[in-house]
């Protein structure tokens, strides 16, 4: 079973660019650890975004070019998108126009139980199984899930 995520940035006009992921979109071992431990300045996740929709999310985003790297054999810990890597047509980030479009839409566009948000240099986290939906610090939540 996928645990589905919406992964986005903030952008300057306040806009939230977004992508799919559907594999491991939990917070503690899944998305949410690997977005805190490798995604962590802008450059880095908008080259992330360039991929569009994700199968997973892995510490590295472009495979070795000395090795091969496809949907059926990925390298190890590098993300599979489906353009890249499955050869679908290019799927480019959906935009959401403030964080309460993409907190109330971004669960049906992307079928998410997570969604993540990457604003002034940090992630912050949503869990969208808690009532009510409340956006937290990603460094937070790692940290109230490891105690």
């Amino acid at each position: 079973m996928s645990t589905r995520a919406g992964v986005g940035m903030l952008m300057p006009d306040w806009t939230i660019h977004a992508v799919y992921l559907h594999h491991d979109g939990y917070v503690l071992g899944g998305a949410g650890e690997i977005l805190a431990k490798h995604y962590t300045t802008p450059e880095r996740v908008e080259s992330l975004l360039e991929l569009g929709d994700l199968s997973s999310l892995k510490p590295n985003i472009y495979p070795d070019v000395k090795s091969s790297h496809s949907w059926e054999h990925p390298q190890p810990n590098v993300t599979v998108a489906y353009h890249r890597d499955r050869g679908e047509a290019p799927h480019p980030p959906t935009v959401f126009a403030d964080l309460y479009d993409y907190e109330m839409n971004g669960p049906e566009v992307f079928g998410a139980e997570y969604l993540y948000l990457f604003v002034d240099d940090q992630w912050i986290a949503c869990d969208l199984s808690r009532k009510p939906h409340e956006w937290e610090e990603l460094e937070t939540m790692l940290r109230d899930q490891t105690a």
